[in-house]
């Protein structure tokens, strides 16, 4: 009964959720030996970059925080972590040398930071009170399940078609989480939305559904 209660934005969420989080947490396993077969590092250079990325984004996280709290325009950061982390992927993807991953990875970096300000809190924003707990606990699980799916899918994409191949499906999903974050600001404002003005809109909508199916 929760769960029908969850407006289609939330879901759009969760669908935001995946497509950012698998680019990331799917590729650092497979990042060093990426790294040495595909953007041409040594066996030690490799582990280094991989691990740039928690690595900037101990600095990079709450300054994106602070510049996105005063900056206050929201959904344009949320498309801009989209874009980062597709970007990062693609530089990775088309140059080589230790400059190509380190570049890649301080974007992938600067979208992890964008995203945890961006996107997370706008759960709260689309349910009313009583469900935010619930609403969060599935987009956990909704992560959860499309990074297991992602991971044995990843693992069977290089195995047949290589890094290359893998690189276009991490590619492929910030693309469609940039189209999704789009969505959102051209659906909500550049702005983070008002809580209860929001749930306000959603309730009507949601009437105007029962109106309609009566």
């Amino acid at each position: 009964a929760a769960v029908k209660k969850i407006p289609i934005d939330c879901w759009i969420v969760y669908f935001l959720v995946v497509c950012f989080y698998v680019p990331v947490f799917i590729f650092i396993p497979q990042a060093p030996k990426f790294f040495e077969d595909h953007v041409g590092l040594t066996s030690a250079q490799a582990p280094q970059a991989a691990g740039l990325l928690y690595l900037l984004a101990v600095p990079i996280t709450p300054t994106m925080g602070f510049i996105v709290t005063v900056a206050k325009n929201h959904m344009l950061f949320l498309v801009s972590a989209f874009v980062c982390a597709g970007l990062g992927h693609f530089i990775m993807l088309i140059v080589k040398g230790f400059l190509s991953a380190a570049v890649g990875m301080f974007l992938l970096s600067l979208g992890y930071g964008l995203i945890g300000c961006c996107l997370w809190p706008l759960i709260a924003v689309f349910v009313d009170q009583n469900l935010v707990g619930k609403a969060y606990g599935l987009a956990y699980a909704t992560q959860q399940l499309g990074l297991t799916i992602a991971g044995k899918l990843a693992g069977m994409i290089v195995e047949s078609m290589g890094f290359y191949a893998l690189e276009v499906f991490f590619i492929s999903l910030c693309l469609a989480g940039t189209v999704g974050s789009v969505y959102m600001l051209m659906k909500n404002g550049r702005h983070m939305p008002d809580g209860e003005q929001k749930k306000e809109e959603l309730s009507k909508e949601q009437e105007a559904l029962k109106e309609d199916h009566s």
